[in-house]
């Protein structure tokens, strides 16, 4: 039996009219930082289609010392949903209906794919009237869950930055993102637990994102600090310096 094809939009950038040969350029003071995950359902044969069913964008509080959740939404199946892969996704039948009293304090409520995609394209292209760099793990899922497209010059992804890798002779191989934020921030997450079943899109989001503040340095002179130039102290007096104790 042939797979069945989830309905595919063009990918649309975040901000259309961006010119990635000058994204590189971009001063470090002139972007917003966020990071950025989702949870998807399986859709179409035996569900081996992606679904996006949960998309949560964190930004950087330097004043709290913590990620804020300024996106979190869980978004209504385009199509029948055949498995929740709720052990990984932490996404239950009932989160999806209307009526759901949703479980996590940080959900804004349920919306369609298409407003989904549209606010998290708006909120993309510009935060305070900021460039944005996106920061996750395995973006590539989540762009093509999304169908958005962003500039690579303004994507940090954990799950492919060289130090990051598990060191193979064969190849280099990605870790799991539970593994990098024990080992690199001494962070919990994706704990099935009473209260909370699978992963939680808050706590990915926000797991990437330290691990990006935390190596930010030594990560943007490895691409030739083209965040930097604009400010060459930044980083030591407005990230590290305010970095979480469990991450310093």
């Amino acid at each position: 039996k042939k797979e069945e094809k989830q309905e595919k939009l063009p990918l649309v950038a975040a901000d259309e009219n961006d010119d990635e040969r000058n994204d590189s350029n971009v001063g470090i003071q002139h972007l917003c930082i966020v990071g950025l995950d989702c949870e998807m359902v399986g859709a179409g044969y035996k569900g081996r289609i992606n679904m996006l069913a949960r998309c949560t964008v964190v930004l950087w509080n330097s004043n709290e010392k913590d990620t804020t959740v300024i996106y979190d939404k869980l978004v209504k199946p385009t199509q029948r949903v055949m498995d929740y892969r709720t052990e990984f996704s932490g996404i239950t039948r009932e989160m999806l209906l209307e009526q759901h009293h949703h479980h996590s304090d940080t959900v804004q409520g349920l919306v369609d794919f298409q407003t989904c995609r549209s606010q998290v394209r708006n909120l993309l292209s510009s935060i305070y009237g900021k460039k944005v760099l996106v920061v996750g793990h395995a973006l590539v899922n989540d762009f093509k869950v999304l169908q958005l497209s962003h500039p690579s010059a303004l994507i940090r992804d954990t799950a492919t930055y060289p130090p990051f890798l598990r060191k193979g002779n064969a190849r280099h191989q990605q870790q799991k993102l539970s593994y990098l934020a024990k080992q690199e921030l001494g962070l919990m997450i994706q704990q099935n637990n009473i209260d909370i079943r699978g992963h939680c899109s808050v706590e990915d989001a926000s797991a990437a994102l330290l691990l990006y503040l935390k190596h930010q340095l030594s990560w943007e002179q490895s691409l030739g600090r083209p965040l930097l130039r604009y400010d060459p102290n930044y980083l030591n007096k407005n990230v590290m310096s305010n970095m979480p104790h469990h991450c310093s």
